[in-house]
């Protein structure tokens, strides 16, 4: 294949960097997209460095052609030296060539109960029963950590500590470069946990670095009174402290970091204490604050380092820190310190503290019911050179992008073209205002300091102050009022300009973890839904990023299927292989299929009918063409994308069926004639013919005159039961109850369409042709029906 057909990848180191950093050998990881028919499996797939010189990959599909050939793939690889500067990398296809194999590797082995990785450069132990993700840690022959000591534990508003007790270890991801193990646990009685958590470790071949996600999830379900999602609500929960203690082997002696992302190295006596109070901006006690009692608990601008008997103050703090002992060093960075305040970082006589929320604060953390937040950051032991450069790229990761050539020509992403082949300039300096100048997305965020680990990551809805008091702007938080993930993504394939890139990765990662309800103890309709935007030209007050603050003339609600966006999350996934991404849209399309379940309604005993709550509009009866519709077919496909799962592409047929079938958008019945013997007749546009006789007296008949007969298949081809039908059994379940016989009538039906017979029972018959194709749903006499029905 010709030159000019490789995708080649730029790896980006931020221009904004500190003095001193190193590019040994960072640990990158990118999806890339390729055309039908350019690799036939992820293990063709062969990299070179500038110089054409050959580099170790590790490539996995995520996302496949029709023909079977790979369409997205996540590549793994590590930087080639020291230089810190960008590098150029060229990805081939070529099953004959040689494979490079790295001079270290990633060793898994899973074993009863846990998992042992070989790293090259260190020894890991992940197993169930413990309270830290890695019960033992060993690096040059000794032991990096004391594992009986380490542990993350949960402080409750009461003082009482709640050691987390993690139950489960799975190998998500195992490559030669990289391994990605998950932990899940729980704080608190196990019955009724006080928080979910889920630890996902990431391991990389040839270092001692470890990258750490834990996702602190509160299980139980808001009590929304009203419809009001406010802070103060019953099913949340108060945090005193959530932290991350590594224990180590012997004691500290000598700390050194950089405090600021562009701050130089230098060292510190023990013991250290480094505390994020708030974001540090001009805006720093603004009203987006504002807790449970509406008061602003913040008491002074940035943050506070105190290291033996000095202190001093900053306002924005991204740490890195390197803690030497006598048997060693452990590296900790964290990344978006202070956008996810309060933070903290600790290192005492023997033990460091990572706050992931952190004790300091003068008011208590209260954590949403469904609500989750996942904490980052990297820590590494040694003092090997990986270990060394892990101190800087744990909390300033470079950028990697394939040309927007590339991702255009790739396919994968249908009619994207890139930004240089606009025909008018005047629309991408229009689009360029969202990353340029005074109004970009950046800027926006100083202005009500969308910062703190509950709002960073979403954008400033603005617009909203349409009528708010001159020189008073409101707090109107953008929340998927539409897909904005979706859009900085499309932009950064359209112009690898990496200011695109933090847009997307934040607003995902807030995303996943705020905006989605994640809990099965409320409604199906609510339960794993994502919350929409503030409620229009409304300030959010205690409602947060949930839609709906006590206002007057506000109305409550909840998460609703007109507002649900699965693609960005699905984009997101593919570029990064952020797991938390693909689960969040996996959720998302599971949402749109649990919503719209009767047996998961509290009315179920009564009727186990599809509710139409994936497809309604605007108006509980309208059910034809609309984006309710719409966005619920969408996140289906994109679960059905991510997971291969029938169910999710079955219900989003079953969605275009309903929304375009004429009768879902008429209020008259189109075709239905009755006469006074109770025999139901219908001449629908579809061919086919249908009658149905009862056995009803005409007296019952007479009475309800306006009553439809069902008839033939209707969901999924089950046998409908031959009762009448009246308003308040829209949307009706088709099944027969168990134990229910069908005595009256017998209904029979002929048609062209395809369709596999089920079994029938009772009085039914089909007529039918016969085929080996899918069940589909057939529906004819009243179009009235079909409207109140809304089904497909």
């Amino acid at each position: 294949m010709a030159v000019v057909d490789l995708p080649r990848l730029i790896v980006r180191v931020s221009p904004h960097h500190a003095p001193g950093r190193t590019f040994v050998a960072e640990p990158i990881t990118v999806g890339v997209p390729f055309p039908m028919g350019f690799a036939r499996d992820a293990d063709d797939l062969r990299g070179f460095d500038e110089r054409g010189a050959p580099i170790a990959v590790q490539a996995s599909a995520t996302e496949r052609w029709a023909d079977g050939s790979v369409k997205w793939a996540l590549l793994d690889f590590q930087t080639t030296d020291d230089d810190v500067r960008d590098r150029e990398y060229t990805i081939r296809a070529d099953a004959a060539a040689p494979r490079l194999v790295p001079d270290s590797r990633v060793d898994v082995i899973e074993q009863a109960g846990g998992v042992r990785v070989d790293t090259g450069a260190a020894q890991f132990e992940l197993r169930g029963g413990t309270s830290f993700p890695c019960a033992s840690v060993r690096c040059d022959g000794a032991d990096a950590i004391d594992g009986a000591r380490s542990t993350l534990v949960v402080m409750d508003a009461g003082g009482r500590s709640h050691p987390v007790v993690f139950t489960g270890v799975a190998v998500e991801q195992k490559g030669a470069l990289r391994a990605t193990v998950r932990l899940d646990g729980f704080a608190g009685d196990r019955a009724r946990p006080l928080l979910q958590v889920i630890a996902r470790v990431q391991l990389f071949a040839g270092s001692s670095a470890l990258r750490v996600a834990v996702t602190l999830r509160n299980p139980r379900r808001a009590q929304h009174p009203g419809g009001f999602w406010e802070l103060g609500d019953r099913g949340s929960i108060r945090l005193r402290e959530a932290s991350v203690r590594i224990a180590l082997p012997a004691a500290v002696d000598r700390v050194d970091g950089s405090i600021e992302a562009t701050s130089p190295l230098e060292s510190f006596a023990v013991p250290v204490e480094l505390y994020q109070e708030s974001s540090g901006g001009e805006a720093w006690r603004h009203e987006t604050h504002v807790n449970r009692e509406n008061v602003v608990p913040l008491t002074f601008r940035g943050y506070r380092l105190q290291t033996g008997a000095a202190a001093r103050q900053g306002f924005r703090a991204t740490p890195a820190l390197r803690i030497s002992h006598a048997r060693g060093a452990v590296t900790v960075a964290v990344e978006h310190f202070w956008q996810n305040f309060p933070k903290a970082i600790d290192v005492g006589a023997n033990e460091i503290v990572v706050g992931l929320v952190p004790r300091q604060f003068a008011d208590l953390h209260e954590l949403q019911g469904g609500e989750q937040k996942t904490h980052r950051f990297v820590v590494a032991f040694g003092i090997d050179p990986s270990a060394a450069d892990a101190l800087w790229w744990g909390r300033d990761p470079a950028t990697t992008a394939a040309s927007p050539d590339w991702y255009a020509r790739s396919g994968a992403v249908p009619f994207l073209s890139p930004a240089d082949a606009d025909r008018d300039d005047r629309y991408r300096t229009l689009v360029n205002l969202a990353i340029e100048g005074d109004d970009s997305f950046e800027r926006k965020r100083e202005a009500i300091d969308e910062y703190g680990w509950r709002n960073f990551g979403d954008l400033y809805a603005d617009h909203e102050n349409a009528f708010a008091a001159e020189g008073k702007p409101i707090v109107s938080h953008y929340n998927n009022q539409y897909d904005g993930i979706a859009g900085f993504a499309i932009q950064f394939m359209r112009t690898a300009d990496a200011r695109w890139w933090p847009l997307m990765r934040d607003l995902a990662a807030h995303v996943a973890d705020i905006d989605i309800y994640h809990t099965d103890a409320d409604k199906a309709a609510y339960n794993h839904g994502l919350f929409w935007h503030t409620y229009h030209y409304v300030a959010a007050g205690r409602s947060t990023h949930r839609s709906y603050p006590r206002y007057p003339g506000v109305s409550g609600g909840g998460p609703a299927n007109e507002h649900n966006y699965a693609t960005g999350l699905r984009l997101h996934w593919l570029l990064t292989g952020d797991p938390l991404s693909r689960d969040a849209a996996i959720e998302l399309a599971t949402w749109a299929i649990d919503m719209d379940d009767g047996n998961k309604t509290v009315l179920r005993w009564l009727s186990r009918a599809y509710t139409g709550r994936a497809s309604v509009t605007r108006e509980l009866g309208f059910h034809g063409p609309g984006r309710g519709a719409g966005n619920s077919i969408v996140a289906l496909v994109d679960g059905h994308r991510l997971t291969g799962d029938a169910r999710y592409l079955a219900k989003a047929e079953q969605l275009v069926r309903r929304s375009i079938h004429p009768g879902t958008t008429s209020r008259r019945s189109r075709c239905s004639t009755r006469n006074s013997a109770g025999r139901t007749s219908c001449s629908c546009r579809r061919s086919g013919s249908c009658s149905s006789t009862s056995a009803s007296s005409a007296r019952s008949t007479r009475r309800t005159p306006t009553r439809a007969r069902r008839c033939c298949t209707t969901r999924d081809g089950w046998p409908s039961a031959n009762i009448p039908t009246s308003r308040s059994r829209r949307f009706s379940n088709t099944r027969p109850k168990r134990g229910r016989r069908r005595t009256s009538g017998r209904a029979t039906c002929s048609g062209s369409r395809r369709a596999t017979p089920p079994a029938t029972s009772g009085g039914a018959s089909w007529s039918g042709p016969r085929s080996s194709g899918t069940t589909l749903s057939r529906r004819c006499c009243d179009r009235r029906r079909e409207r109140w029905r809304g089904r497909s």
